[in-house]
């Protein structure tokens, strides 16, 4: 046999069963599956949820789902709410896991320095939270009263430093009065260690939380935190305003990199460029090293700071050093 015949014939033979292998391999191969969060909302129909499910591609036919369902008697013991369903499910699973009423947990880790606002839209986005009732409950006496703390702030009528920074993990959907009351105790769990310091403190609860707030602002390194309380209690003790430029911005209701003259002219009790001693509350939710900071000021003269533009800031006894510090900064 010519060796030119010889291969061809070889490769002829060869060459389906190598196709066949390949392809056989390929559908060996794993599926990526699919995970999506599945919501069933109060006052859905089994036929609402039937749609939905069809829709996603977690069921092919809507009737015989429905069929189904009716045929364990499960139609009414559907419970509202979010789940983790898997492509791979079968009809029976999805029964399994929508009629067993568990809703699934996800982790939000609140960042220190958050206005209510800012942590309300956090939780709508990690965590499905009604952001518009969540508002609404942290600035309704009645509730806040309900909570047991409305003497700390002689009647308060917003939680603004109130709600604890830290990682929770809240069920998908979950009503925001459980989770503004979860914040809250976390708060009062996690300063009970400072019971002392609080009860040796001439400021109550509610002006520490705010002296925090305070700091939690203009602090960007823990290390400064307990100079720049140190400035804020030095200022109170000489009756100075405080003349802290965030608590402007909080008066403003939005950030802004430089603050104008018209600005600082504000009329808000929250301007301390106008108003004497602390503003009525909070600007913003702090952390536990901002509020250790508020409670344990460092013993120092200042009573001035300017940003040195690097997250630190220049502290001065004088206004003639604090004048310098800042003709240096805008160098």
């Amino acid at each position: 046999m010519q060796p030119v015949s010889f291969l061809k014939s070889f490769f002829s033979a060869i060459k389906y069963p190598f196709f066949v292998l390949i392809f056989s391999l390929l559908l060996l191969l794993p599926v990526k599956e699919k995970t999506i969060l599945f919501e069933i909302k109060k006052g859905d129909t089994l036929r609402d949820i039937a749609f939905n499910l069809k829709k996603e591609g977690f069921i092919k036919d809507r009737i015989g789902f429905i069929l189904f369902m009716k045929a364990f008697n499960k139609e009414k013991k559907i419970k509202p709410g979010y789940y983790f369903l898997k492509s791979s499910f079968s009809t029976f699973q999805i029964m399994k896991k929508i009629t067993k009423g568990v809703s699934e947990k996800v982790k939000i880790t609140i960042p220190e320095g958050l206005t209510i606002p800012e942590i309300a839209g956090i939780l709508y986005y990690k965590g499905k939270i009604e952001p518009d009732k969540f508002l609404k409950l942290c600035n309704d006496p009645n509730f806040i009263n309900s909570l047991g703390i409305n003497e700390l702030g002689k009647g308060l009528n917003s939680l603004e430093g109130y709600l604890y920074p830290t990682t929770y993990f809240f069920y998908y959907g979950e009503e925001p009065e459980a989770v503004i009351r979860e914040m809250v105790l976390t708060l009062f769990k996690e300063i009970k260690e400072f019971q002392t310091g609080l009860i040796d403190s001439k400021f109550s609860i509610h002006q520490i939380l705010t002296i925090a707030s305070l700091v939690e602002k203009e602090a960007a390194k823990d290390f400064e935190k307990p100079l720049i309380s140190s400035v804020i209690y030095n200022r109170l003790k000489k009756n100075m305003r405080l003349q802290i430029c965030v608590t402007v911005q909080y008066a403003l209701g939005k950030h802004k990199t430089r603050l104008t003259y018209e600005d600082l002219e504000i009329d808000s009790p929250y301007n301390t460029y106008k108003i004497a001693g602390l503003p009525p509350g909070p600007i913003c939710n702090p952390g536990k090293s901002s509020i250790i900071a508020a409670i344990y000021p460092a013993k120092t003269d200042y009573l001035f700071f300017v940003s040195k533009g690097d997250g630190t800031h220049h502290f001065s006894k004088t206004l003639n050093e604090h004048i310098e510090n800042k003709i240096k900064r805008r160098k």
